[in-house]
């Protein structure tokens, strides 16, 4: 069983007060990893519990009372436990549960739980846990965990060394390199989903991904309130078509057919369910920047590419500089703060497709020939303080980065 990066993360709080809450898309892995925490907990010697909610007993038991958590685990004074719970926005009011333990128990009970949506949390989990608790994300595979799932456990330990703030595979063997692009073409087409990276042949992948689409996605609308569920598919279809551009909200509202309001509210879902991603514009008061409207990406390629049923090789795609620039996007919001991640436009459609950190600009290109020079001109003139770099899958030179 492979492993998540993100276990090693919360080992490193397991001697820490405060609750862990793990997040993320529905099948992302958030169980399996809580899973393998438990084994690695269990064979350090710590007493582990896991609880699962979908299991009605105990969701009756701790909806009863948060202290029913002792009909379910032997009290043991004196001794410190791990309790891990899985899918806790099942209780009536999780917040509560949690904060009542912390503030009680938390020198005898460790909690770690998971929450399929950010939607569940932003509902229930309000400021009552402020100071107590520590929230992680836990996405779909990034490019190393791909190879990893894949079996290239050495191309992802390569991947790793490469440095994150200025991704260029030029400085490994050229064998690596070769795999690394190679390998990460599927990843292209057909995303993180472990089921999926893990499924043995492309029809397999394809159907997976079909299922996640109809089925998940429709869950999430769902339990988020939404009913028109056809138009918020209509909706995730225009968005996969429009990565990488600004979003027009009056403009989807209208072509779609509903309210501003009813927009508003699917969008937050996507966002709060990990689907959708929105970048801010970089500015700094020159009247010609855009300031208020955002970039959009999808968090998962494969997810993309079955709401447009379009699986061709990237030398087929029409699309394939949007699909190489979300890529881009989703590598750098695996590595670093989503709000360190910007983009720069003017009014007349100048462009840099990432500002990170309001210290580098970065421009990305799936074939260097398309790239001039004189087109970030104006930027670099406004800016000559933020150095600027090309990311290039093909054509690249000396001069640009290749990833």
């Amino acid at each position: 069983m492979f492993e998540r990066q993100i276990i090693t993360t919360l080992l490193r709080y397991i001697d820490t007060p405060e609750l862990l809450l793990l997040t993320g898309a529905r099948q992302t892995g958030k169980t399996t990893a809580l899973r393998q925490l438990n084994d690695k907990l269990g064979q350090q010697g710590k007493i582990v519990h896991y609880i699962t909610l979908e299991d009605p007993e105990y969701l009756r038991l701790l909806n009863e009372h948060p202290d029913r958590i002792w009909q379910i685990i032997p009290r043991r004074e004196g001794v410190h436990q791990v309790v891990m719970i899985d899918e806790i926005q099942y209780l009536q009011n999780p917040a509560h549960f949690l904060k009542y333990h912390f503030d009680l128990n938390r020198d005898r009970l460790k909690l770690i739980v998971t929450g399929s949506s950010a939607f569940y949390l932003d509902k229930h989990f309000d400021d009552s846990l402020a100071g107590r608790k520590r929230l992680f994300h836990l996405p779909t595979l990034n490019v190393a965990e791909f190879l990893t799932f894949r079996g290239r456990q050495d191309l992802a330990a390569a991947l790793d060394a490469v440095n994150v703030e200025l991704p260029d595979l030029k400085g490994l063997p050229i064998a690596q390199r070769r795999e690394i692009l190679s390998l990460s073409q599927e990843y292209l087409l057909y995303g993180g989903y472990p089921a999926v990276v893990l499924a043995a042949t492309i029809q397999d992948k394809q159907d997976i991904l079909y299922d996640l689409f109809t089925s998940f996605l429709k869950r999430d609308f769902l339990e988020s309130g939404i009913t028109q569920v056809d138009k918020a598919y209509h909706l995730f279809k225009l968005l996969a078509f429009q990565i990488g551009g600004e979003l027009n909200k009056n403009s989807l509202a209208n072509e779609i057919g509903i309210s501003k309001p009813v927009l508003e509210s699917m969008l937050t879902t996507l966002q709060s369910t990990f689907h959708l991603n929105l970048v801010r514009p970089f500015y700094r008061g020159n009247p010609k920047e855009l300031r208020k409207m955002p970039k959009l990406y999808l968090m998962d390629l494969g997810m993309r590419n079955a709401v447009l049923k379009n699986y061709a090789l990237p030398e087929d795609r029409e699309d394939i500089g949007k699909l190489y620039e979300n890529f881009i996007y989703r590598y750098f919001h695996d590595y670093m703060p989503r709000s360190d991640i910007q983009y720069w436009r003017t009014q007349s459609g100048q462009e840099v497709d990432f500002i990170i950190d309001g210290k580098r600009g970065f421009e990305v290109k799936w074939n260097g020939r398309q790239l001039k020079d004189s087109k970030y001109a104006k930027f670099m003139d406004i800016y000559p303080e933020i150095k600027l770099s090309f990311i290039v899958r093909n054509n690249s030179t000396e001069a640009t980065l290749l990833f």
